[in-house]
This record gives structure tokens, sequence and C-alpha cells, in this order.
């Protein structure tokens, strides 16, 4: 399980099973920082070998094609675009800061639980609204003003937009799953 993908050098990333992508920072700077240092298209080739990639955040956003966020293009892992948070009565915040229940559309084995209701941490002001093949990825959702997308799914590709790491029991029950895939 690599946390600081800075640390792995192209070659390395091919030997691993599993990668994290971290969620800190904004979308282009990630993949600034993934270019920079030689990993763009090292991640591209590790999740196509069917390993198990986990994005959180904006390592999440960063698996899609595009952001309204920045200027880059995406990995393109999957497909959509990410877009910024407009709520339509101006009574939600932006940032949507705080606890959220997480309700699942689809079984899979990352959300796999024993809790009813499930409540993770968010900090963001982008989301996916809609994506192309929506019904096929999302494995969770949010309301917020509509259906926000908080969990997708694609054969071995994961990407959550609320934070795993503060989300105490269920962020900790979350990474024990993604440890136990094979």
């Amino acid at each position: 399980l690599i946390s600081r993908l800075c640390t792995v050098r192209t070659q390395k990333i091919t030997k691993i099973e599993k990668l994290i992508l971290p969620g800190v920072g904004n979308f282009d700077h990630l993949i600034n920082e993934l270019k920079k240092r030689e990993l763009f298209n090292a991640v591209q080739t590790f999740a196509l070998q069917n390993n198990f990639l986990l994005g959180i955040c904006a390592g999440m956003q960063i698996l899609f094609e595009s952001s309204e966020e920045g200027k880059e293009e995406g990995l393109s892992i999957l497909e959509g675009h990410i877009n910024k948070l407009r709520p339509k009565n101006n009574l939600l915040p932006v940032p949507n800061m705080g606890w959220n229940m997480v309700k699942v559309s689809k079984q899979n084995p990352l959300l796999d639980m024993d809790k009813k209701d499930l409540r993770f941490y968010f900090a963001h002001s982008y989301g996916i609204h809609d994506c192309k093949n929506d019904i096929d990825i999302d494995i969770g959702y949010i309301e917020y003003d509509r259906k926000i997308i908080c969990a997708v799914q694609k054969n071995n590709i994961f990407g959550f937009q609320f934070h795993p790491e503060k989300s105490h029991k269920y962020g900790l029950q979350l990474f024990q799953n993604f440890i136990k895939l094979r």
C-alpha cells in the first residue's frame, strides 16, 4: 500500500499491487506533479493492468478526463468531467465540509460494511454531478441540493470524494476492505 506516490519511481510502480492517490491539492497541481515526477503514464498503465487503485478526494477527481477547476487533462481512466458545486438555493455552503451520509447505490467490496448509515467526512468544492456511464461506475452518493456521486468503481479502480482518513471507524473499515482486495 503506497500512500506517498511522490516517492515511487516509474519502474517500481509496476511492481506493486495497490496504489492510493491521495487527495491533497487541486486538479492541475496533482496532474502537474505526476507529470513532473514522470508518473502520469505509469499511473495510467498501473490501472490498466488490473491492479487496485484508490483515489481520494482530488485523487479521485484526477481519474476523470477533466475538471472545471483547472485546464489540465486528467488521467482519463474514467469517463466524465468534474464540476464546481453550485447549489441552486445558495443556502448550502461551498466548500461542502463536514460529515455526510453516503447512500450506497451499488454493492461493492469497499463500502460493504455492517453499518446501516455510512458517514464520511467531506471537504470539497468540486464533484461529479453526472458522468458518462454513471450507472456503471456510481457506487455511492450524497444528497446535496441534488445527487452528487461521491463513490465510484470501475473494475479495479475506486474513487471517493470524501476523506476516509478523517472518517473514524467508517474510513478505517474502508481501508481495511481495500487492503483485503485480491
